[in-house]
């Protein structure tokens, strides 16, 4: 997370994230000399004392230990004192670097891997300390941080042993923002899956299928979100090393509840990057696309500079996301990156203030900017640099085919342009975001209207029916031309075949599917925020990289973890849901259709949260919340509470074997027909929007589904996902419903399978009477486009600058209906599971999204013979 050099150049200092420590490195030899182990006496990073710590090679530190997570670092101008932000502890650490003993043997392993003396003081700061910065002389210290909420574990005092007894919250107990300030005490009311209320919510409570007995449970309060640990910055004294303190803490950019433009705020601001200017102080507030300008002794807030590249009606838009400030070294410049528009904002300093004169074209998502000491160049880090190549890499086993690995950042050196340059700069970025005038489109009768505010006609329902991790090639790679003889962009070596998943194959033959679509996603965590229409901030763009590379993990169940390192319970792993920290100004997808007056339902989103558990036998919810994490109220109180999240010991689809058995679409296809078909009138009563969730074509556990049964292998998972999608399709084309619903079929990432065009290629459906028959779609879209496409359905304004700048779904409409409904295409369940599959896909944890995606993708592509021999 953090790197910063001495005065004179000669040492630098990384942030060691999962591993507790700060390592130390000769800069002249370009090699690691030291670390400095924060964790504190008793917990050495070695085995035994005395041992060397070997380096390099992704090689972690036999003791590595849940603790400290540093991040940021600053050194202070003398080149003695080296101060770092701790995230796990909520601290900041002070180093004596004088103090740090340094060496290695001869094949380079560290001699002095904990030098525990050097870290001679700390002081507690906010939650999820980000930015830091020391002022010209080095007696004051400012911390930004991008948290809202500490987080509770739920452990009881004197646990049972007995998960069921000891967790009983199947389901969030709170709701954002109303409901987390105080204790809140419901009632957990047991229920049988097999014999569910076709009501979606207990007014008391919620109910839960694993718990002894129903019980009252106290859920614990969070606080405002508007706390001043929260979105805040720290004002540290540190004019003696050896005591700093706290003296002031200020609060940037806008508060929750806050209105801006007309839109009250629903998320903290995320100071996350400081500079010191000659006249004030500058903080990016990266959620609210805005640099807070603060008097340089009282740190009163003076103003903010606005950084939208939208004007008029649209300048309210969200998405630049400034994430770091650089300061030109004759202090009449300040840079921004600008990571949601894959810029640098180049800010004239004007006083007390500053004003936005243009932007310089980068990779995707700048981080990171620097200036050169002359001033002359901008030196800029992409966090995810050109994108990501086709994931082919052959053996599947090589963590290179994943799109996380193949998606590799980069640095771009970039001469400060001329005023004249800048002009011409600035226009590429609008181009390159598409901000530019368009000529309007012909509406030709399509059903999806050719500009905001104006609702569709014909289709008044969209179900957004999302699922997990398939590539294009994976399912629909033996597609190689349509019914109607068009060519499709495919590689059949890499697809499953028609026999996984019929149903998949006959809906892209029958309506429209696309070979030319991209998630901006590369796994589950940062996939299921994108599909809230939320796009990720520097909270989440900073922990999936460190956690999917085994680099940063919760508390787990340690009692010694949760009480010392409160920042690791809002660790999410592979847990997919938003919670508070990753919310945007604007909310999501949800907050947006209610802001507009909008019905819709959800169906297993939204509560997938850290310290989450998911196994066997938590039906329906299938989970077990170890943290007081809340959902988005918005969320909670329309979403159905007996309808699971992501959890593979639950069928997607009721079990030829076993049909009264808990399935999703049994639960779906129970609450369509009692509640969204009138029986008396025919009447369709589905609301505009209905979130529907069939995660199985993830793949599981041989024995997830049938604990003493016969085994599946992951042929048999993806057919079960693709009886679930056949049967929902069916069940809506067949009800008074079909006449005015499209059905988008999509999926939150792509790691399962391989791609011959790009690691983010994924399958995309468009299934309704108004979708164009056998069509394969060649327009370059993505999730905003189908964001977008139900914001013109709708008659909604675009939620932030991806679904308003994103190409439209209108080319797989057409204004000739054809309601002829779908009937369900039969499968030839496999049997059973193959010794590869049993031996491989064993070593993977399937208790969270992508845990163990590498060894997945290599389970299933080996398991399944693939890629096949042409």
């Amino acid at each position: 997370l953090g790197v910063v050099f001495s005065p004179d150049s000669k040492r630098f200092y990384v942030g060691g994230g999962q591993n507790g420590n700060v390592w130390v490195g000769d800069a002249i030899a370009g090699q690691i000399i030291g670390s400095v182990n924060l964790n504190g006496t008793g917990k050495s990073l070695v085995t035994n004392p005395g041992d060397p710590l070997k380096v390099g090679n992704n090689t972690p530190p036999p003791n590595r230990f849940n603790g400290a997570y540093p991040g940021q670092l600053t050194v202070s101008p003398d080149g003695r004192y080296v101060y770092v932000v701790d995230q796990a502890s909520f601290m900041v650490h002070v180093i004596d670097t004088t103090k740090i003993e340094t060496g290695v043997n001869v094949n380079g392993d560290i001699l002095k891997p904990d030098n525990f003396d050097a870290v001679i003081s700390g002081v507690k700061v906010g939650r999820y300390p980000f930015g830091i910065k020391l002022s010209a002389d080095g007696d004051t210290l400012l911390v930004s941080h991008v948290g809202v909420f500490e987080y509770a574990q739920l452990r009881p005092v004197s646990p049972t042993g007995d998960d069921n007894v000891d967790y009983p919250l199947c389901y969030p107990g709170a709701g954002y923002p109303d409901e987390t300030k105080y204790d809140r005490n419901i009632q957990i009311k047991k229920v049988d899956p097999r014999n569910l209320p076709t009501s979606l919510r207990d007014p008391d409570g919620i109910r839960c299928g694993y718990v002894p007995a129903d019980q009252t449970y106290k859920v614990p309060g969070l606080g405002s979100p508007n706390d001043p640990k929260s979105s805040s910055l720290y004002v540290l004294d540190v004019s003696a090393p050896t005591a700093p303190k706290v003296s002031k803490i200020v609060k940037t950019g806008l508060l929750v509840g806050e209105k801006e433009d007309g839109i009250v705020t629903y998320s903290g601001s995320h100071p996350n990057s400081i500079a010191f200017g000659p006249e004030a102080i500058y903080v990016a507030n990266g959620n609210n696309d805005s640099i807070s300008v603060l008097h340089p002794l009282t740190y009163k807030e003076l103003g903010r500079i606005k950084l939208s590249l939208l004007n008029g009606e649209n300048r309210k838009i969200k998405g630049v996301q400034p994430v770091a400030l650089a300061m030109s070294p004759d202090k009449k410049t300040l840079y921004v990156a600008e990571a949601g528009v894959n810029a640098i904002g180049v800010i004239r300093l004007e006083g007390k203030s500053g004003k936005l004169v243009g932007h310089i074209p980068t990779g995707w998502w700048p981080s990171s900017v620097a200036v050169s000491a002359d001033g002359l160049n901008l030196y800029v880090a992409n966090a995810s640099g050109r994108g990501a190549t086709p994931n082919i890499i052959d053996p599947p086993g090589n963590e290179d085919g994943s799109p996380k690995h193949s998606t590799l950042g980069t640095v771009n050196i970039i001469p400060v342009p001329t005023a004249q340059q800048l002009v011409s700069f600035t226009q590429r970025v609008y181009a390159n975001n598409g901000f530019v005038e368009q000529k309007m489109i012909a509406d030709n009768n399509n059903p999806i209207p050719n500009k905001a505010g104006m609702s569709s006609k014909q289709i008044k329902h969209i179900i957004f029916l999302n699922k997990e991790n398939a590539t294009h090639d994976l399912i629909f790679g033996d597609i190689t031309t349509t019914r109607k003889g068009v060519a499709v962009n495919s590689e059949p070596s890499f697809a499953l075949g028609y026999d996984a998943s019929p149903n998949h194959h006959e809906l892209a033959l029958s309506f429209g599917f696309s070979d030319n679509f991209f998630l901006e996603p590369s796994v589950s965590s940062d996939g299921h925020r994108w599909l809230t229409n939320t796009y990720t901030a520097e909270f989440e763009e900073t922990h999936w990289p460190a956690d999917y590379g085994g680099r940063r993990s919760e508390a787990d169940d340690d009692p010694e973890v949760n009480a010392k390192y409160p920042g690791r319970k809002g660790f999410t792993d592979a847990n997919a849901s938003p919670e508070p920290n990753d919310y945007n100004q604007h909310g999501g997808i949800y907050m947006h259709l209610k802001r507009h007056n909008k019905s819709f339902i959800n169906f297993g989103n939204g509560f997938e949260f850290a310290l989450i558990s998911e196994p066997f036998g938590t039906e329906p919810t299938g989970a077990r919340e170890k943290a007081n994490v809340p959902m988005e109220k918005v969320v909670r109180d329309n979403s159905d509470h007996l309808f699971p999240t992501y959890n593979t010991r639950i069928p997607d689809a009721p079990l030829p074997e076993d049909p009264t058995r808990f399935s999703r679409f049994g639960r779906f296809k129970q609450v369509f027909e009692d509640r969204f078909v009138d029986k008396k009138s025919g009447e369709c009563k589905l609301p505009s929007f209905v979130d529907l969730y069939y995660p199985n074509d993830h793949g599981g556990g041989a024995n997830h589904i049938n604990p003493t049964g016969q085994a599946w292998g992951f042929k048999r998972y993806v057919q079960d996902n693709d009886a679930a999608l056949g049967m929902t399709v069916d069940l809506i084309s067949h009800s008074p419903c079909w006449k005015d619903t499209v059905i988008f079929v999509m999926e939150d990432d792509t790691q399962n399978g391989f791609d011959h065009v790009e690691g983010h290629r994924s399958i995309f459906l468009t299934i309704s009477p108004w979708a164009k028959r056998e069509y394969v779609s060649k327009t370059h879209t993505s999730l905003s486009s189908i964001f977008k496409t139900i914001d013109l359905i709708l008659g909604l304004p675009p939620l932030n600058q991806y679904d308003a700048a994103a190409t439209d779904l209108r080319d797989f409409f057409t204004s000739k209906p054809d309601f002829t409904p779908y009937t369900f295409a039969p499968i030839a369940y496999a049997k059973g599971a193959n010794s590869t599959w049993l031996a491989l896909s064993s070593a993977v944890d399937f208790t969270r999204p992508d845990a163990d995606e590498v060894k997945l993708r290599e389970a299933i592509m080996k398991s399944e013979g693939l890629p096949r021999a042409k």
